[in-house]
């Protein structure tokens, strides 16, 4: 884990220099809206950065791929039909409006399965959880 050093001169780990900007939150709360009812649209502009991302990650079938930030579920909702049945794709999000529409997604397209996986302690993002 990364530390850096606070103006006392006490080491703090960077996870607690990365709190949420309550204001930024707000902001993608109130967008979750747009990003659902302009989902395909989305999913199709960002199709190369996915696929990028697929061939960096050496993403395949069986794999486990968390996607933070996911959003309404790009590229997450992609991943999912890739890894297959045998993979897990996990998504979190600090905005639950972008998480729910993501969840709204999967059971559109039949991919939806509760986690039961808990978020570490102190983490302040949703879970979302897709399979096959």
């Amino acid at each position: 884990m990364g530390f850096v050093r606070c103006p006392n001169n006490h080491q703090v780990g960077i996870l607690l220099w990365m709190l949420p900007d309550q204001e930024v939150i707000s902001a993608w709360r109130d967008s979750a809206p747009f990003w659902e009812k302009h989902r395909e649209i989305i999913r199709q502009m960002f199709a190369p950065v996915t696929q990028a991302l697929v061939e960096d990650g050496l993403i395949g079938s069986g794999h486990a791929v968390l996607d933070i930030a996911t959003g309404p579920g790009e590229p997450a909702l992609t991943i999912a039909a890739l890894v297959g049945a045998e993979g897990k794709v996990f998504g979190i999000d600090p905005a639950p409006e972008m998480v729910e529409a993501a969840r709204r997604a999967t059971i559109l397209g039949s991919k939806m399965q509760n986690s039961t996986s808990p978020l570490p302690t102190g983490c302040r993002s949703q879970p979302l959880h897709l399979t096959q």
